[in-house]
């Protein structure tokens, strides 16, 4: 029996087991691996233009030094650090000539506080004896310094090479991100730490923080600490405004933006934890604060009846927004049903007595609630992003703020559409599930979605 096979047999067993206990906790391998292997020092994502020779140099750490002509810088500093780190691998081929240094070059040597939308990551590569990396900026540098440390290969003997290499590249989307719930199912700050080490190495600059939601509440919070001490997992299941710190400074460093998302009205249980007031009561056969389980339960959505809700809004998306320091922040706004809302006759006389719509108009409602909320977070100073489900039901937003489609994964060509040709610019997330864990080579399937592979690019006057 080859070593193939042994793997073979190895595969299922393990597989078996671990179905028959409940749970998988290893996918089995496929052998033979279909595709092709890429050739050693192959760099990803594929670079715009990429010239790779067959004449190989070695790359000897002891000797080797990496230089700026940027001084003072720590996103540069501690990046050069971190990939020498990275290099620290394999021995010197004395048989070959060896790339004797990386000198980086930067056109704009300001080092901006952080990464923010539209920055200029592009950069050449000249990998040689003497390496050269230039950038436009300090972003461009960190992902030069990634392709370098990319393209450095060991042999089976544990000689470290690189291939003589030519690349122009810059990124097809401003906007490239990972979102992680950590209101479901929270993960501990090591792990956050490590999955943007991940997104460094493939170049991702978004971390989308949905950071609560129905099930939990773990951001701590300055103004409001009851909003985590009663809508947490436990007082073990938090993030700290230390915590935080330690993201947003992790991510700058790697050229990372962080986005946090509060999403209302709806997805706010746990807020109402915190203060029930805060959400809408539920009526049900006659009775306030009751459930009728298949359309809602006993508390739902915030309660845009009482003005204390705006306010208490208004206090800690001020906060919210001094905390994290990007441009952005997402209000979320998606899934707001309205089966609650249509339950309670105080919200019906709200609609006709206060705003002088019609009694049954919640969609009117809701879009009293956005434009608000909007309101709220625009005297931040800070830009918007939302879901893309008000939009779909026809309520409107600030042109300028961005819209992120995240449903009809298997047509989400028409939402798309719909969204741009409202006059909105947007973000494509429904191709890319990536909690829907399938067997086999699942990951075609997130090539396959090319986000210009849609009508209406054009806006319309």
């Amino acid at each position: 029996m080859d070593i193939h096979q042994i793997l073979r047999v190895v595969n299922v067993i393990v597989f078996c087991v671990c179905f028959v206990n409940g749970y998988i906790t290893y996918i089995a391998i496929r052998l033979p691996l279909q595709g092709e292997m890429s050739a050693p020092g192959s760099p990803w994502p594929h670079p715009k233009e990429l010239n790779s020779t067959t004449q190989t140099l070695s790359l000897d750490m002891a000797d080797f030094e990496i230089g700026s002509n940027v001084i003072g810088c720590d996103v540069i500093e501690k990046g050069i650090a971190r990939h020498k780190a990275m290099l620290g691998f394999g021995h010197k081929d004395d048989t070959l000539h060896a790339v004797e240094d990386l000198q980086i070059h930067v056109e704009n040597t300001s080092c901006q506080a952080y990464p923010y939308l539209g920055m200029d990551e592009s950069y050449t590569l000249e990998a040689d004896q003497h390496a050269t990396l230039r950038a436009n900026s300090i972003w461009g540098v960190l992902r030069g310094l990634e392709t370098f440390s990319q393209l450095v290969y060991t042999t089976a003997t544990g000689q470290a090479r690189i291939n003589k290499t030519s690349i122009v590249d810059e990124p097809r989307f401003a906007h490239r991100g990972i979102m992680l719930d950590t209101a479901r199912h929270f993960i501990p700050l090591p792990v956050l730490l490590k999955n943007l080490d991940a997104m460094s190495y493939n170049k991702f600059n978004v971390f989308h923080w949905h950071i609560v939601d129905d099930q939990s509440f773990p951001y701590q919070s300055i103004r409001f600490p009851g909003l985590s001490h009663k809508g947490a997992y436990s007082p073990v299941h938090v993030y700290s405004q230390t915590d935080i710190k330690t993201v947003v400074e992790y991510a700058r460093l790697r050229g990372i933006r962080v986005i946090v998302e509060f999403d209302t009205p709806g997805h706010t249980q746990s807020w109402g934890k915190f203060d029930r007031d805060l959400l809408t009561p539920c009526w049900h056969n006659g009775h306030k604060g009751e459930a009728e389980y298949n359309r809602h339960g006993e508390y739902e959505l915030m309660n845009p009846m009482l003005n204390s809700t705006f306010t208490f809004l208004e206090e800690l998306f001020s906060e919210v927004t001094s905390v994290f320091p990007d441009d952005y922040v997402h209000l979320g706004m998606d899934e707001a049903y309205h089966y609650c809302w249509a339950s309670n006759p105080d919200v019906r006389a709200f609609l006709t007595n206060v705003l002088g719509l019609n009694a049954s108009d919640f969609s009117g409602l809701e879009q009293y609630y956005i434009r608000r909320v909007l309101d709220i977070v625009s005297k931040t100073h800070k830009k918007t992003i939302i879901w893309e489900d008000p939009i779909e039901k026809g309520l409107k937003a600030d042109k300028d703020v961005l819209v992120e489609v995240w449903r009809n994964e298997q047509n989400w060509t028409n939402n798309m559409e719909e969204v741009i040709q409202r006059g909105y610019s947007a973000i494509l997330s429904s191709c890319w599930y990536l909690n829907y864990i399938s067997y086999g080579q699942d990951w075609r399937q997130y090539y396959s979605c090319d986000p210009h592979h849609f009508n209406g690019l054009a806006r319309p006057p």
